[in-house]
C-alpha cells in the first residue's frame, strides 16, 4: 500500500506502483598507453610509472564506487582490455592487467582505439591516459577509430590526458 502512487491512481482510475530505479553512474572506458622510445630517459620512465598509479587510482575509485560498468584497455603485443560491472573482482583483475603492462616504442593506440571503441556503448567517457601528446582529431592516425558514426562522435568526446606535459595535475597528485 506504502508503495502506491496516489495521485497517478487518481488521474489514471486504476493503482499505479512506484518504480525505484538504483541511479547508476557514468559508464568509463579506461584506455591506457604506455609508450617510450627504445632508449628511455629517466623522465620517460618515470612518465610510465605515474601513468600505471594514476590508472589503478581511476580503477580502485570506480570499482569501489560500484554502478557502472568499466573498460580497460592496454596494449603490449597487441591490445588487451578488460571489462564488465565495477566490483571487487573487476578491480583485481583490472590491477592485474596494469601490473603486467609494458612500455612499447610501437604506436598501438589506433588498433586499441578500435578495439574499445567496438566494445563500448555511446555515452561512455573515454578517457586516454597516455605518456606522449595525442591528437585524437588526427584524421589519418585514427581512420580506424572513427570509420562509423557513434565511434567518431565518442572519439570526439574522448578526454586524452598527457602525463608528460603536467596534465594529470588537474585530476591526480602522486604521492
Amino acid at each position: 500500500m506504502r508503495w502506491i502512487h496516489w495521485r497517478s491512481t487518481a488521474r489514471l482510475g486504476t493503482p499505479v506502483v512506484r518504480q525505484f530505479e538504483q541511479p547508476r553512474n557514468r559508464d568509463v572506458a579506461l584506455v591506457v598507453e604506455l609508450w617510450q622510445p627504445a632508449e628511455p630517459t629517466l623522465a620517460q620512465r618515470e612518465n610510465v610509472e605515474l601513468a600505471v598509479s594514476f590508472a589503478a587510482t581511476v580503477v580502485a575509485d570506480l570499482c569501489r564506487r560500484g554502478g557502472s560498468d568499466l573498460l580497460l584497455a592496454t596494449a603490449a603485443d597487441g591490445p588487451s582490455v578488460t571489462q564488465g560491472p565495477a566490483s571487487a573482482a573487476l578491480m583485481h583483475s583490472m590491477m592485474e592487467q596494469l601490473s603486467v603492462v609494458e612500455a612499447h616504442a610501437e604506436d598501438h593506440l589506433p588498433k586499441l582505439l578500435v578495439e574499445t571503441l567496438r566494445r563500448i556503448d555511446p555515452g561512455t567517457e573515454v578517457v586516454l591516459v597516455s605518456t606522449r601528446p595525442v591528437r585524437l582529431d588526427d584524421a589519418a592516425r585514427f581512420a580506424g577509430a572513427a570509420s562509423e558514426p557513434n565511434r567518431r562522435a565518442s572519439l570526439r568526446r574522448a578526454r586524452a590526458i598527457d602525463v608528460s606535459q603536467g596534465d594529470l595535475e588537474a585530476y591526480y597528485r602522486a604521492s
